[in-house]
């Protein structure tokens, strides 16, 4: 009896093992399509996305949570950037809806953080912005120590549809996002504020401008 026991445990864990070493050698895979930071800031263009992120790396690296906004079978994701340090990988992820649920506004791209330990294990996730029609963000900081300063707009569907067209006045909130020792993402609200965003000729995209106060 004491036997089996032995030969079934021997089993497990060499099963484990081999388990544990396909996850690891697939993090790599995935974690390898990021864009590596080679700055030690943090701005908009830091975070601009890549390719679409395959849907078995979904399951298994991409922390899911329940989505009012979208239906699950309209999401995808793609690669952004990752920042690799010793006791933590750090991945921006795009959440995309194209087309949202009878219960949602408009479509939508939110960036996600997601946090593992070099080994691939998912520690923490937060979502850090949302873009769209209704939504722009800004985005500046620090890679170390790690500080994310994000500066999100967002306009009302009122407005929006009264205006279709800049100027667009919107409530502005600026938020930290900062990582725990045990790599806990936590953030803080700095300011809440009221502006517009306009449209800029010259650089060709649009701009969040805080009211004077």
């Amino acid at each position: 009896m004491k036997k089996i026991f032995i030969l079934l445990l021997i089993t497990v864990v060499g099963n484990s093992a081999i388990i544990f070493g396909q996850n690891t050698v697939l993090f790599d895979s995935y974690t390898s399509k990021f864009r590596e930071v080679k700055t030690d800031t943090i701005d908009n263009d830091f975070l601009r996305s890549k390719n679409e992120i395959a849907s078995e790396f979904v399951k298994l690296f991409i922390k899911h949570k329940p989505d009012c906004g979208c239906d699950i079978e309209n999401l995808w994701y793609q690669y952004g950037s990752i920042i690799k340090s010793k006791d933590f990988i750090l991945c921006f992820i795009y959440k995309n809806c194209d087309i949202p649920s009878s219960s949602g506004n408009y479509p939508y791209s939110e960036i996600i953080l997601m946090v593992y330990s070099p080994k691939g294990e998912i520690i923490d996730s937060s979502i850090i912005s949302r873009g769209g029609d209704l939504w722009q963000a800004n985005f500046r900081g620090s890679i170390t120590p790690f500080r994310l300063i994000v500066e999100q707009a967002s306009i009302s569907k009122k407005e929006f549809e009264k205006t279709k067209a800049y100027p667009m006045f919107c409530k502005i909130n600026t938020y930290e996002y900062f990582i725990t020792e045990k790599g806990e993402v936590k953030q803080k609200i700095i300011s809440k504020d009221k502006g517009t965003i306009i449209w800029d000729k010259k650089k060709n995209k649009s701009l969040i401008v805080k009211d004077n106060n």
